[in-house]
Parts: C-alpha cells; structure tokens; sequence
C-alpha cells in the first residue's frame, strides 16, 4: 500500500523530477500496462546537466527514489542502469537508464494527487465485454477498435451493435443497417463491415445498387460521372 506520507520532504523544490513522475502517471493513463523508461539527459532534466550546487542537490534527491540494492524500498519508483559507454568526464548519471516500478504506481499518485483514471481504450474495451454475451459471433475486432461518437457514450454504440440483431434476416444494405441503429445515420457502418460480420456471422448484408443515370448526345466529348 501506497502511504502519501512517505512522499520525499524534497519534492516540491523539485519541479523537473515532478515533471518527470507526472510523465510516468500520463503514459500510465494512457497504456495500464506500460512500463515507462527514460534515459537520463540534458532534455529530459535540463538543470540536471548544469553543474552546481542545484545539480548535486537534485541528483541526490534523484538517488533516493531509485531502487539500486534489493533491500532499497521505502522511496523507489524507479530502477536505475549506469551508461558504461559514457565519457569518463561526464556526470555519473550521464545516459543512464531508468525504468519505473510498477508496484511504486499507488504510492506515485498519492505523491501526485493523481488518482487513477480508466484510460478512454480500456473504457471501451469493457463496455464490449460487459454486452458479449448479445453477440452470436466474436467481439475480438469491436473490442479492438475504439469507436468513439460525440455526444454517446460507449454504452450507447455498443448498444447500437447489438440492435443489428433485430434485423439479421432483412437482407438490408449496409447503410440501411447503419440508418436503422445507428441514430439514423446511414454513414456510420461505412468501414466497419467487416466488424458486423465478426459479430453476426449469419447476417445476410445486401449488396448496395449502384445507381447511373446517362445521357447520350450525338457528339460526346466526355463523360462526366457524379456520385452521391
């Protein structure tokens, strides 16, 4: 269990190390799964690299959140990799690697004030899983694919997937389908056919006529097509 209390007495006179521990909690947000590293140069912590007094200060505080011994667990958040191709006049730290623990995740946020926030993805992907049990087929490429409307929530566009099986057997085109369940817009399923027919493996998808009208004049200099 994480313990805000332990957040480090240096933290706040620290913003570039906080800039860094708010980057590990975005890419977090972004992918539950990940495990951010970062190399440690003059981009990354800028004040690290001038060399003086705040420097020093700034490395020693970097040192107590790195796990370096086994027995090192009080601060950690991150694992630290000493650059052995570096040049032996730069700073120690100079292209070294480290990589956050996931296990410092909940004591990061309380540091932070960042609770954890479920990722827009993974929203979606448990939206699909929550309705599965309406699909006769597979949810594998629904799931995968984030499909985002403005103004519905997930639970509304997957619900708008399992209305297509009121009409399995209707032999409707593809626009038709999308007009009936999706809102009344007939463009939404545009791209996505392949995604119906992995959800409804029996669905019967009209084949959309293609509609030409033309006139023939005497002398034809060209032909102009307009599709709508």
């Amino acid at each position: 269990m994480g313990d805000a209390n332990l957040q480090p007495a240096w933290l706040q006179d620290q913003p570039e190390i906080v800039a860094l521990l708010h980057n590990v909690l975005d890419k977090l947000d972004n992918n539950p799964v990940a495990v951010p590293g970062f190399t440690l140069t003059e981009k990354l912590l800028p004040k690290l690299f001038v060399i003086d007094d705040n420097s020093d200060l700034m490395w020693h505080s970097l040192q107590t959140i790195f796990k370096i011994k086994p027995q090192d667990t009080q601060f950690c958040v991150f694992t630290y990799k000493e650059n052995k191709k570096r040049n032996e006049y730069d700073p120690e730290y100079c292209g070294a690697r480290i990589k956050f623990l996931p296990d410092a995740e909940e004591t990061l946020r309380l540091w932070l004030n960042r609770p954890f926030v479920v990722s827009k993805s993974l929203q979606w992907k448990n939206t699909v899983q929550q309705h599965k049990t309406y699909f006769p087929g597979s949810v594998e490429k629904l799931s995968a694919r984030h499909i985002s409307v403005k103004q519905k929530t997930p639970v509304e566009v997957v619900q708008g997937f399992t209305k297509i099986c009121e009409y399995l057997n209707q032999e409707l085109t593809l626009r038709n389908l999308s007009a009936c369940c999706f809102w009344q817009d007939s463009k939404f399923l545009d791209g996505k056919e392949e995604i119906v027919r992995q959800l409804y493996p029996q669905i019967k998808i009209k084949v959309r006529p293609v509609m030409v009208s033309v006139f023939l004049p005497e002398n034809i200099q060209g032909i102009l097509f307009i599709e709508n």
